[in-house]
């Protein structure tokens, strides 16, 4: 370890944070609903970034200050150890810069996600509402068939009682007619033959 400020550099300046937020998370966002278990996976990954992203925060910080403060001490030995450790530091700073930036990337990633999974969420909620209401529009449809059903067999036998009933009519009217003409006719008989109706009246 090189002076006081080498241990600053975290060690985690090689990761792609990228990495940490791949296959499962990525294969989840292409389905309908993300797992409970994937989002608890992004949320851990955010908290690791957060923590990444401060340490490079401080680490680069520290360097800046370490690498732009000057040499105060009379001994030039260590006035040279001093500016071998700013040139070794200065070499870092673009190296923690970077991946920054990608832990960065992996942050606005990370939240992409999460607004992916609540937008689907919000989709899917959207989803069961029209399933609910295409089944209850289904059960009423089942509902109003039967009862149409029903009507139709109702009207039918209505119908056939109907026709039943004018065929009673016309035989009762014409049974009337009938007994009328008879009674017509026997009024006539009496008027022509009169010893008929005496005849009618002894049988009584």
């Amino acid at each position: 370890m090189k002076g006081n400020y080498a241990f600053i550099c975290p060690p985690f300046y090689h990761l792609r944070p990228t990495d940490i937020l791949k296959t499962e998370v990525c294969h989840a966002a292409l389905v309908m609903g993300m797992p409970s278990h994937v989002k608890q996976s992004i949320k851990q990954a955010q908290l690791v970034l957060e923590s990444l992203k401060q340490d490079h925060e401080q680490a680069l910080s520290a360097l800046s200050t370490f690498c732009n403060s000057e040499n105060s001490h009379s001994s030039p030995n260590l006035n040279t150890s001093l500016e071998c450790e700013k040139v070794f530091n200065q070499e870092k700073i673009p190296i923690i810069q970077a991946a920054l930036k990608q832990i960065e990337k992996g942050l606005d990633d990370s939240e992409v996600m999460i607004t992916f999974a609540k937008y689907i969420e919000h989709l899917e909620a959207e989803l069961l509402k029209v399933q609910l209401h295409n089944q209850r529009l289904t059960e009423e449809t089942c509902w109003l068939r039967d009862e149409l059903k029903y009507t139709q067999t109702k009207l039918e036998e209505n119908e056939s009682l109907l026709a039943q009933t004018e065929v009673e009519k016309k035989h009762l009217e014409f049974m009337l007619d009938l007994k009328k003409y008879d009674i017509s006719s026997n009024s006539c008989d009496t008027e022509k033959n009169p010893s008929l109706n005496i005849w009618k009246m002894i049988r009584r």
